[in-house]
This record gives C-alpha cells, structure tokens and sequence, in this order.
C-alpha cells in the first residue's frame, strides 16, 4: 500500500518554495493620487489588469502617477485591479437609466461623459484599492507552495488580506524587502506554470482527466454576442464571476469576455462599452467588423449588407475567429496536466469546457486548479 503522508510530504506543493518562485522584475506601483485615467494607462501600458498602491507623500520627489519601484514607501493600501475600476464605474452610472437606453448611440455618448468625468477622479477619492493581493515579507520565502495557495491565496481572511471580507480568493502576492520596497509580484498563475514545469513531482491528479476529478461541472454564465458591453460587465459583477462565455442562438461558444479584456481600456474608451460585446471584443483584438449591430437594425434587414454579415457567421471555421480570439477550450476529458499546459502556453487564468458541438458546459480556472491540488494535499 502506498504511503500517502510520505507522498504528501516529498510532493511539489510541499517542497517548492516562494523562494523559488522569485525572479527579477520591475513592479509596476501607483501612487494613491494618481486619476483613474492614470492608472487605467499604466495598466494598458504594462498589459497587467492589477497593481500595488502606496500613498504618495509630500517628499515624493517622482512626478506622475507611477511611484519609483526602487524608493521605499511610507505605507502601501493594497492593490487595484480592473474589476475595482469596473466595479466603481457600474456603481456610477447604476441609477442613471443609461444602461436601459435602447439608442446605442445615445448609450455611448452618455457614457463617454461618465467616462470622463470618472476618469478624472483618484484613487483615493474612490477608495479604489481592494483586496486583490496580499503582502509577504522577503524572510517568508520560505513557505512552501502548499502554505502560499491554501493560507494565503485561497482562503484571504486568514492572512488579513485586506477588503478580503466574502472574497473566495485571491490572485496574487505582493513580495517586500527589509526596506520596504516592493520587489515581486506572485501570481496564481505563476504557481500554476511552476507545477506544470515539475509535474513528475505532482500529484497522480495531474494525469486524471477534469471529469474524473469532479471539475466538469461549475456553474457557468453566459451572455449572447448582442448584448452590450457595460451590460455584460453588470452580469459579471451580479453574478461575482470573472469571465462570460459569448454564445451564439445555438448555444455554440464564440468568445470569452472578462476583466482581461478590460486591461487596454483607457479614458476615452468608456462610450465603447455600449458596443455588443462580439463587435466590443472584435474591435478589441483587431480584426474585422463582426456584424452584430448591422445584422440587428431593422433598417438594414433584406438588403445585400444584411446577408453578408449574416452569412458570416457560417464561413468563420476557427473557434474564437469571429470576434478575434483564440479559445482556449478543453474538453472533460483533458486531463488537469493538459488544462495546466493551456493555460501556461496561452497565459490566460481560465478555459472553458465545452462538450462535442462546442457548447461551453463549465470553466476551470488557475483558482480551481489549485484548489482541487490543495485539497488533494490535505
């Protein structure tokens, strides 16, 4: 018979370390006076959907909303990430009426002026810093992997990460010095590409397929390719998920939308959320017109346009090219070292599971995967 605790013992997740984890890296840090604007830019520029927030001080002698990685601050507030700006914004225009506009242009002028006016507020007016991210000191590099997802990652009111109160988990950890200067940022999915680079180390799990371990099956929102943009976010937000699948009339998968979409959004691009979320991300990721709207105005219907956009939908072979995506899909039979390789070869944070015709029955992300390990390990 097999011994477990000594399997426990001489796995991964118990003998890797955050040490381990570490490289060299430039943090990108903001400064709590730094406009919403601001920090959506430096977020865009960084392709990075969060980042630590310290108070800026009097002596601060950086301008710009950026502080110098390099400089110690007198206090860090925590993290602000994409979902924290998305989640204010809602809150902005949530007793306006402009979500329920039929015009989409009148929904988009409303709201680019929303846009502009919230984009000239701080951070710190907003209280914008959630609890996204805790903080480790250098010394603690020694906690195995197990320690940093269980203890920390996946159960934050453990560790006080702060605004952490209903939060299920969170996605990353900030790493300082003696100094106080914050030198390395952790993500979930750093821990995932780690396990995937020493998968001999893990678990018989790795070799099981997701249907076989019970990860098949979580509950999955899904929005259709017409629906706009800021609609699709309030659905998120309602629903306290990350990401939506974008179905077509059949059910089938077209796109995925989520607050990684959202990571390239600047000041002036708030009126394009009255966009459908298919023409949204099709814009976003550079390819052609995708037709939603012309193939929904009435005034258009039975002309030569009309078919043409309509007829679209059945020249498009590649999942996800309608809206210009890659998916990232697996199917219950993949096995969790194969959705571990899809989500580190693609860096993405999630796949969705469809089933034979493409439609998406549940979604695993780096949070399940390293829950499912963890329990594992328990």
């Amino acid at each position: 018979m097999p011994d477990l605790a000594s399997d426990r013992k001489s796995s991964v997740l118990r003998t890797a370390t955050l040490g381990d984890l570490r490289t060299l890296q430039h943090v990108a840090i903001l400064k709590d006076t730094a406009s919403v604007g601001d920090c959506l830019k430096t977020l865009a520029a960084h392709r990075i959907v969060s980042a630590p927030v310290v108070v800026a001080t009097k002596e601060d002698e950086h301008p710009g909303p950026v502080w110098h990685f390099k400089k110690a601050p007198e206090d860090v507030l925590g993290f602000v990430d994409i979902k924290d700006v998305i989640h204010c914004f809602l809150e902005d225009v949530k007793d306006t009426g402009i979500l329920e506009y039929p015009s989409m242009l009148k929904k988009m002028r409303a709201l680019e002026q929303k846009g502009t006016a919230f984009s000239h507020r701080t951070i710190r007016e907003l209280h914008l810093t959630g609890g996204d991210g805790c903080f480790l000191h250098v010394g603690q590099q020694a906690v195995n992997l197990f320690e940093l997802a269980h203890g920390y990652l996946l159960n934050p009111s453990r560790c006080g990460a702060q605004g952490s109160e209903g939060r299920p988990a969170i996605h990353r950890i900030a790493i300082f010095d003696s100094s106080g200067r914050i030198v390395n940022i952790i993500s979930q999915s750093d821990i995932v590409r780690y396990l995937l680079e020493h998968v001999d180390k893990m678990s018989d799990a790795a070799s099981q397929t997701i249907a076989d371990l019970g990860m098949a099956t979580k509950q999955l929102i899904t929005v259709p390719p017409e629906k706009s943009a800021v609609e699709a976010l309030k659905i998120m937000e309602d629903n306290n998920v990350g990401a939506v699948a974008v179905v077509n009339s059949e059910g089938q998968i077209v796109g995925t939308f989520s607050a990684t979409d959202m990571r390239t959004i600047t000041q002036e691009h708030f009126g394009s959320l009255a966009l459908p979320v298919g023409e949204f991300l099709a814009l976003e990721h550079g390819t052609e017109y995708s037709g939603y709207t012309i193939a929904s105005e009435t005034a258009v219907q039975g002309t030569d346009a009309h078919a043409f956009a309509r007829d679209r939908l059945g020249r498009v072979a590649l999942p996800g090219a309608e809206v210009g995506q890659s998916l990232v899909v697996c199917g219950p039979l993949t096995t969790l070292k194969g959705v571990m390789s899809l989500l580190t070869r693609n860096r993405v944070h999630r796949t969705f599971v469809v089933d034979e015709n493409m439609k998406p029955v549940s979604v695993i992300s780096c949070t399940d995967i390293l829950r499912k390990l963890c329990q594992i390990e328990q």
